[in-house]
């Protein structure tokens, strides 16, 4: 059923979901920070995390332990997931992305420090649909405070482990388990500032979202509206596969030896890609574009470019790259925020809880097919970059 629009906050348009309720807003923007931070951090971590444990692979095994066993759990979560109460949910991912800073800290073998990896992967991609599910139940502006939230995620994280990594000198290990308790923010944030429609907190009924009809949808429906939902799912998995496949495969390899920035130019390019994901995923409030196979296009364009820019070592200035990944991050995080904040307008109500869901599987299914194919590439470049 559409909702009427109005621009005044009274309590009886927030009450009937006309406007967002800035309770909502702010619980959903926490959402989307914490959830994305332990994926971000262990990105941004990733050359300390190989160094410390000796691993003679490129970082593109760190992205494909932080997205390959969420993704998985994303593609089956469609199907059982709506049974489980979101309280439940939440209390269990919180408690899971925490307990993998802690495993990492104490982990004294390789394994298990990837191990922790995946329980974040898990973690933070089933938080992913579980969140976007949430916000059906919601005014669709909560979609944009979530994705400002994963935006602010990526400055957030990548800042902090680069000043105490790079500025204080802190232990990559420290900086981690320092992190442990960063996750449990999300249940504060759901049993205490998301607004209940029936105005109590319970803790064993989750009947903490407005209540509207739902349609069971079949095995054989859900994967029929697959094909329906290409039209936002195919431009992020697009996007997402380039963003990833220069981020972890490509730019590591491109360093700048005699500059200030030597040795941390990884972590400077994690930063100024989150920033421009946080900048461009916070837009939508003040534009929208509804071109998403455009813009997904450009960052292929831009894939493109930066393997060749990197193989024949053409790049004069390291600044140039700066600006590079600022623009590769402003497309990715304009296409994310773009095609949930569509999907939110333009889909039934009554289904928006599974699309949501579904759509975020793809994505993720971007990263993945970048990390895998990421590899070898990352392997090439090393090998044959021109000197």
């Amino acid at each position: 059923m559409e909702r009427k629009k109005y621009s005044d906050l009274t309590d009886e348009n927030v009450e009937k979901g006309w406007v967002a309720n800035p309770r909502n807003l702010i619980a959903f923007f926490i959402f989307g920070l914490i959830n994305n931070f332990s994926y971000v951090l262990f990105l941004s971590a990733a050359e300390d995390i190989l160094k410390q444990n000796k691993l003679p692979v490129g970082t593109g095994v760190i992205l494909l332990c932080n997205i390959g066993p969420g993704m998985i759990g994303q593609a089956l979560a469609p199907f059982f997931m709506e049974k489980i109460p979101f309280w439940l949910r939440i209390s269990f991912l919180a408690l899971l992305s925490s307990s993998s800073f802690i495993i990492i800290f104490f982990a004294t073998h390789w394994a298990l420090s990837l191990g922790a990896i995946v329980l974040a992967s898990i973690a933070s991609c089933i938080g992913e649909i579980t969140f976007m599910a949430l916000s059906s139940y919601y005014n669709k502006n909560t979609v944009s405070s979530y994705s400002s939230g994963t935006g602010g995620a990526g400055v957030f994280g990548s800042l902090f482990y680069l000043l105490l990594r790079a500025v204080f000198e802190i232990d990559p290990k420290i900086i981690l388990l320092i992190s442990g308790p960063i996750p449990l923010t999300m249940i504060i944030s759901y049993f205490f500032i998301l607004e209940d429609s029936t105005k109590e907190i319970q803790l064993f009924v989750d009947e903490k979202v407005p209540q509207q009809e739902k349609i069971s949808l079949t095995a054989s429906e859900k994967l029929n509206l697959q094909r329906k939902l290409f039209k936002y799912s195919g431009p992020l998995f697009l996007v997402y596969v380039s963003e990833y496949m220069i981020n972890q495969a490509i730019i590591p390899v491109e360093t700048f030896p005699g500059t200030y920035f030597y040795g941390k130019e990884y972590v400077i390019y994690q930063f100024l890609y989150q920033f421009g994901v946080a900048v461009s995923r916070s837009s939508v409030s003040l534009f929208q574009i509804k071109q998403l196979w455009f813009l997904s296009y450009l960052q292929y364009i831009n894939c493109c470019f930066l393997l060749i820019a990197v193989y024949l070592n053409f790049i004069p200035s390291i600044w140039i790259v700066f600006v590079i990944i600022l623009y590769e991050g402003l497309i990715g995080g304009g296409v994310y925020v773009n095609a949930f904040y569509l999907l939110a307008e333009e889909i039934d109500e009554n289904i928006k809880e599974y699309c949501m869901g579904a759509v975020s599987f793809w994505y993720s299914c971007g990263i993945l097919i970048s990390a895998l194919t990421g590899l070898p590439v990352n392997s090439w470049l090393l090998k044959n970059r021109k000197y």
